[in-house]
């Protein structure tokens, strides 16, 4: 089989959310050969993937803990970095500075006089810059009410708008692999390398395609944060950073 073809049948899988069955008539090949394929090309695209989201993971009752990973977003839509695997139930400020502190997880600290956006539940520190407390913040509170009065919510709401992009590139992300949405048919394990490679591919995607329908709308509206990201629900929660 050309590696064409296997890269095909992938991402018809990702994309369609195709079970196995049908991805054997519609390629002509068998079961055992289509999951072969599947798993070799997951395993070459994930290369590694910061706030929060679920995706919706299949996982025995005995095994049922939320897992979280961590990811970055840079203004352009793309993810930057990804650690998956963490337990969820730990508290994200603690991830986060485990992920910063630990050497061995590579984490793209910010260079010299450049910052990361971070949400109020992460601490203010040097290269990690947070929202006011206690000050109308997000963008829909803006919309539906008064403008911004005072400079803590003039900053908030600057800083909101800028991290309106983390829900934007879920979103893109979210509508195009519809394979996200259930993956009972993989083991956790793989679940896990899906969620990665299927971000592995939007980045090739928004650099290769610039022209392509789904980032279209989000780019003609620099704010516009889709109602339904993700289900809420337990499984691998995810979460983003912003890098200038």
């Amino acid at each position: 089989m050309s590696v064409i073809e296997k890269v095909v049948i992938y991402l018809y899988t990702l994309v369609l959310n195709a079970s196995n069955r049908h991805t054997q008539e519609r390629f002509q090949h068998s079961g055992e050969t289509i999951s072969q394929v599947f798993r070799q090309v997951l395993h070459v695209d994930c290369i590694g993937a910061i706030d929060g989201t679920h995706v919706r993971a299949s996982i025995a009752p005995k095994d049922q803990i939320p897992y979280i990973g961590r990811k970055g977003i840079s203004f352009d839509m793309q993810f930057t970095f990804v650690w998956a695997g963490c337990e969820g139930i730990t508290h994200n400020a603690r991830i986060f500075l485990a992920a910063i502190k630990n050497p061995i997880i590579k984490f793209p600290k910010p260079p010299k006089e450049k910052y990361y956006l971070v949400d109020a539940g992460y601490p203010n520190m040097k290269g990690y810059l947070k929202p006011y407390k206690d000050a109308k913040y997000h963008l829909p509170e803006f919309r539906r009410g008064q403008p911004p009065s005072g400079l803590e919510e003039i900053f908030n709401r600057a800083h909101s708008s800028l991290r309106s992009v983390i829900e934007r590139t879920f979103g893109v992300w979210n509508n195009r692999w519809h394979i996200l949405d259930n993956m009972s048919a993989y083991p956790f394990k793989v679940q896990i390398k899906i969620v990665v490679a299927s971000m592995t591919l939007h980045n090739y995607i928004r650099k290769k395609a610039r022209g392509n329908r789904i980032f279209q709308i989000f780019n003609r509206n620099p704010e516009y944060v889709p109602f339904n990201i993700l289900p809420n629900t337990e499984g691998i929660p995810i979460d983003t950073h912003i890098q200038r």
